[in-house]
């Protein structure tokens, strides 16, 4: 027999699906209004014209540093000795102390953003008894096929409401020539994933065969 919910059961549960792998490297987009010649780490000059360009900062307990994909796959790279791994920070360093011809000014910080969806999860709609007769169970010391019966299970979904919150860490910072003016800024988030902490039944277990086609 199905398994059948009588009536709306409630979950209460916290869980955490990282939606990425490396938190320390934050994605997103560089705006310049205006060229600007950075010093690698290296100490090579790269010239890096005005425009918008996909960007990443690494940040690590000493340090971070930021990779640009600029035109005809050139990468663009320098260092921020002053950014750290922390989650919550505010960020403010000279152009002289960062060794360019512009500072950063800014900040990291967390947020969440609240979810109220319909989503589906996999379950047990029933289970049968069938018999199996093949390679796939083996063989006997005869050499014959090992047959029997087995239970095994039919699957089915359920329609569920989640209720939680979606967390990320993001980096809003400008860049400010050495008269303290706005020539960029950077603005990229790190996703932690979802934190669900409600979940609401909304249907028995429905056997897959069916599942809307675009459900």
């Amino acid at each position: 027999m199905s398994s059948i919910l009588r009536g709306v059961a409630v979950a209460a549960l916290s869980v955490l699906a990282l939606a990425g792998c490396d938190e320390s490297r934050v994605v997103g987009t560089l705006t310049t209004s205006t060229t600007l010649r950075i010093v690698s780490p290296g100490g090579n000059k790269q010239v890096l014209n005005a425009g918008t360009y996909r960007a990443a900062v690494r940040a690590q307990e000493k340090g971070g540093q930021v990779f640009i994909s600029a035109a005809g796959g050139k990468e663009v790279t320098f260092k921020i000795p002053q950014l750290s791994s922390s989650s919550e920070q505010t960020i403010k360093i000279s152009p002289a102390s960062l060794r360019q011809e512009f500072g950063l000014s800014g900040r990291v910080y967390g947020t969440q953003v609240p979810f109220d969806r319909e989503a589906t999860r996999s379950c047990v709609y029933d289970t049968e008894r069938v018999y199996r007769c093949d390679g796939d169970r083996g063989r006997d010391l005869r050499g014959r096929e090992n047959c029997g019966w087995e239970w095994v299970e039919i699957k089915g979904y359920q329609r569920v409401r989640e209720q939680g919150y979606a967390s990320y860490k993001n980096l809003d910072i400008n860049l400010v020539n050495t008269a303290s003016q706005k020539v960029g800024n950077f603005r990229g988030s790190y996703s932690y994933g979802d934190t669900i902490t409600n979940v609401s039944y909304l249907s028995g277990c429905i056997p897959e065969r069916h599942r809307p086609y675009n459900f």
